[in-house]
């Protein structure tokens, strides 16, 4: 019965968010430059609400979809993000970067075959994996300038 009102606070989150329609984060992830500064601390908290906790991107992006999962009574947070303007490696020392920032440490990189690049991160018993791919034919981007994805997988 638990897990059924949990489920059921969430799909109504979700459905509160889906119905506010007005997002203060555009779609790039970027602040609009007409923007006040006021706004602009708007932006950072709707942006923390999305990636890992304090975890603040230094680089273009687009937010392609986002979850919330329970897998063996266990929850995950996956987020995927389309980002421009930058090769895959440089995007994931922008990640590494940032994560770093946040306390965490780089403890595995695996190189794919597929030029993806996967970074394992952990702090105090948490963990957050990366995966960095960069664009192919078979994936389909929202934005045409898009370079490839980032997709975030961890433990709230």
């Amino acid at each position: 019965m638990l897990r059924f009102a949990r489920s059921s606070v969430f799909a109504l989150m979700a459905l509160g968010m889906v119905g506010c329609g007005n997002s203060p984060v555009p779609a790039d992830g970027a602040a609009s430059p007409a923007e006040p500064a006021v706004e602009a601390a708007d932006v950072s908290a709707a942006v923390a609400s999305d990636f890992p906790r304090g975890f603040v991107p230094e680089f273009s992006y687009r937010i392609r979809s986002k979850a919330n999962d329970t897998v063996e009574g266990v929850e995950y947070k996956r987020l995927v993000v389309e980002f421009k303007g930058a090769d895959v490696a440089s995007i994931d020392k922008a990640v590494e970067a940032g994560l770093v920032k946040i306390g965490y440490r780089r403890y595995k990189t695996l190189n794919q075959e597929n030029g993806a690049i996967v970074g394992d991160y952990g702090k105090d018993g948490h963990r957050i994996t990366a995966t960095t791919t960069p664009k192919s034919e078979s994936m389909s981007l929202f934005d045409p300038e898009a370079k490839g994805t980032v997709y975030f997988v961890w433990r709230p």
